[in-house]
């Protein structure tokens, strides 16, 4: 694994085990929020970090490979596209730690949709060849802010369970759409 990928990774993982100690802490099972609240916002956790993590090491995969073909990236763009994946990385951390403010962890969801958006248009500016997946990364992550900023405004009385269901609904696009990417065949990987 290259170091950078390896870096990203431990990040993601410390938000994973964050979030997995915030599931089942003490307090969780005392005051019975497990069910109603707790997992519900961990499946929404679990829905994002998922396809992020997946798609960052795919794309890290992908963009070391043309690095020495035709359509090479310049040099040193790697590593802005990179640090635009970590700076997301750093926001699932956040994120696993928001769990228990279903407001909070709204907000924060929507500003890593939007530096992944940001992160897919400074692809798309830089490496057109590399851009495809990434410009549909930035659709429905657009799509998916508006259902956060709806949810945010009209309904906040039912938020883990309608959020779980459009982060869902995200992932599930996101693999429908994109599912060629995260699982390549053997000629194209």
């Amino acid at each position: 694994m290259n170091p950078l990928k390896a870096l990203y990774s431990v990040v993601v993982g410390l938000a994973l085990a964050t979030a997995v100690q915030g599931l089942v802490d003490n307090a969780t099972v005392e005051s019975g929020s497990l069910i109603s609240t707790r997992l519900p916002m961990y499946l929404c956790f679990l829905s994002i970090i998922v396809p992020f993590y997946q798609g960052a090491m795919r794309y890290m995969d992908v963009a070391s490979e043309q690095r020495s073909g035709p359509s090479r990236p310049p040099s040193g763009l790697l590593l802005l596209h990179f640090f635009m994946l970590f700076i997301e990385a750093s926001l699932l951390y956040y994120l696993s730690i928001a769990l228990t403010a279903a407001p909070v962890f709204i907000h924060w969801v929507i500003i890593l949709f939007v530096v992944d958006i940001l992160w897919a248009l400074a692809v798309r500016a830089s490496s057109p060849a590399l851009s495809t997946t990434p410009m549909r990364w930035a659709i429905i992550n657009c799509v998916a802010c508006l259902l956060l900023l709806a949810l945010l405004r009209w309904g906040p009385g039912t938020v883990p369970l309608v959020l779980l269901g459009a982060l869902a609904a995200r992932t599930a696009a996101d693999y429908k759409w994109n599912w060629g990417f995260y699982f390549p065949s053997d000629e194209s990987s």
